[in-house]
């Protein structure tokens, strides 16, 4: 604990020393049984306190945002982190959480800064919107403080003659959405384009060998399971928290769709739920690994479909690519798993096997969203690459969208406008986007730019649309006109604009008597490419 040498003097920014870690508040979901005010709400965050007992405000203040349905549970684990972070600055302080004011907020923002970890303005004073509006609602979700009196009102405008004196002040900021009420210290800080940077085949190769180490002659095992969470990530496209609810029957089930399961007979095939019971028999992988081969070389499929629960709740289905499938079965579920749920049985046999394919190497049970992104951070900050696994899945998103533009270039015959717009519907259902976005048109614009060889969108449009104009008009193209125009795209592209020869073909061009139509007209690139950043 951090010992205050000056009793009724907090603490100088200066003199702090971090006793507490955000992670000693250990974090927890609530589960598919939880009520609050008669309602099941599961998945609301519930923190403890570093002595292992429930943190009562946070426990409230999540459940009111539940209940006043004012933001869904998948989207307060950000604000849980950020006001897990908060507990353990003021308990650093040695200061209780209804002890906080404009002194500790402005405190904790210049540790912020000072930290120098990389967050930006913008990230900084998010979280410090976060713990401004945990103060503005706590007495209105919890009414009495852990001692029974009743919650102050902590949030009031500096003038005192409002009402008395409060300990969190305000003021009052013009939005879109009307005057929005902020700490009277908050900055405006202008809004940065998202850094879409995605790190290249090189680059996660290194992130994959630092999950695959163990660390410190650490257990080997875990190392495996680490380096399975990554390829999930990067050959998968899933998110920290989807590999946490990655159950193992809904990739059973994608197996079964596919046929995969046929080779054991009609009645396994069709009864089989769960892929973990083959973990033992040698012949019966044999029998699944052949038809992944079959699958994936003969019916020429370079992805497997499998329903994921993803943000909100809402399920989605995600192209695993061939090898990450195979990696699942022979490394993920056959092994690392099963071996894990041995070593827990054989020390408590009546132990409940989690139907998630990932398990807390410490717990046995899933592992938790928070655990899977410091893993993955750690493995980039190890290799010395920017990152986190949010960019393995966005390789997995490039890599994809390369992959699927190839192949819709092979079934349309040509790379045109109507290609993309496919691509771009496919790659954003397998993101699990509702719609397309300038997220999913950055990924497709990159395997456009890889496919064409042309960087420039504007160029790439124009290149497409005489692409489209040759095949529109194909069957009045006879040789000898392919030949012109061939001879003509030479011509204007290396003959000087001064020779004699390239103003004959321009006057030509571009006069109505001998060319009535006159020049093509490009158009602005489409609006989904010109969206891209």
């Amino acid at each position: 604990m951090l010992i205050n040498l000056h009793p009724g003097k907090k603490p100088s920014s200066k003199a702090l020393t971090w006793a507490f870690k955000p992670s000693d508040f250990r974090m927890t979901l609530t589960s598919k049984t939880f009520k609050w005010f008669e309602e099941a709400r599961p998945n609301v965050p519930i923190i403890r306190n570093p002595n292992g007992t429930i943190c009562q405000p946070l426990v409230f203040y999540f459940a009111f945002l539940a209940r006043c349905e004012s933001e869904a549970t998948s989207s307060m684990k950000q604000r849980a982190y950020t006001l897990r972070e908060w507990f353990a600055f003021l308990h650093s302080q040695g200061a209780a959480w209804h002890m906080g004011d404009d002194i500790y907020m402005h405190r904790w923002r210049q540790s912020l800064v000072d930290a120098n970890d990389g967050k930006t303005s913008e990230q900084i004073e998010l979280k410090i919107r976060r713990v401004f509006d945990f103060y503005l609602f706590i007495p209105d979700a919890m009414r009495l403080l852990e001692d029974g009196r009743p919650t102050p009102v902590f949030v009031g405008p500096l003038r005192r003659s409002a009402g008395g004196s409060f300990a969190i002040t305000s003021k009052r900021i013009p939005t879109k959405k009307g005057n929005e009420l902020t700490w009277i210290s908050s900055k405006k800080v202008k809004s940065k384009v998202t850094d879409p940077s995605v790190p290249d085949e090189l680059q996660v190769a290194q992130v994959m060998v630092s999950l695959r180490t163990p660390r410190d002659g650490g257990d080997l095992l875990l190392a495996e399971r680490n380096w399975m969470l990554g390829s999930t990530m990067a050959g998968g496209g899933l998110r920290a928290a989807e590999t946490t609810t990655f159950d193992i029957r809904e990739f059973t089930s994608a197996l079964k769709k596919e046929g995969l399961l046929q080779g054991l007979g009609r009645k396994e095939a069709k009864s089989l739920e769960d892929i973990s019971v083959l973990g033992t028999s040698v012949e019966k992988q044999e029998i699944v690994l052949r038809a992944l081969k079959h699958f994936e070389k003969v019916r020429r499929r370079q992805y497997l479909s499998v329903k994921i629960t993803g943000k909100g709740s809402k399920t989605r289905h995600a192209a695993f690519t061939i090898d990450l499938v195979r990696d699942l079965l022979v490394i993920g579920i056959w092994t690392i798993r099963r071996k894990m749920i041995e070593r827990k049985i054989a020390i408590d046999p009546a132990y409940v096997v989690p139907d998630t394919i990932f398990l807390s190497h410490k717990t046995d049970e899933p592992l938790l969203p928070g655990t899977v992104s410091d893993i993955m951070a750690a493995a980039f900050d190890d290799c010395g690459i920017v990152g986190s696994g949010h960019h393995l899945r966005r390789h997995h998103a490039t890599s994809m969208a390369i992959t699927i533009l190839k192949r819709t270039v092979d079934n349309f015959g040509c790379f045109t406008q109507a290609v993309l717009n496919t691509v771009l519907d496919e790659v954003a259902d397998a993101l699990g986007h509702s719609q397309v976005n300038t997220t999913t048109q950055y990924y497709v614009n990159m395997a456009a730019v890889h496919f064409s060889g042309v960087k420039n969108k504007r160029s790439r449009a124009r290149i497409m649309k005489i692409w489209e104009l040759l095949l529109e008009h194909q069957n009045d193209l006879t040789d000898d006109r392919i030949k012109l125009c061939g001879t003509a795209v030479k011509i204007f592209a290396r003959v000087p604009k001064q020779t004699d020869l390239y103003g004959m073909l321009s006057y030509a061009l571009e006069n109505k008597d001998i060319n009535p139509d006159g020049l093509i007209e490009f158009d602005s690139p489409p609006r989904l490419l010109r969206a891209v950043r």
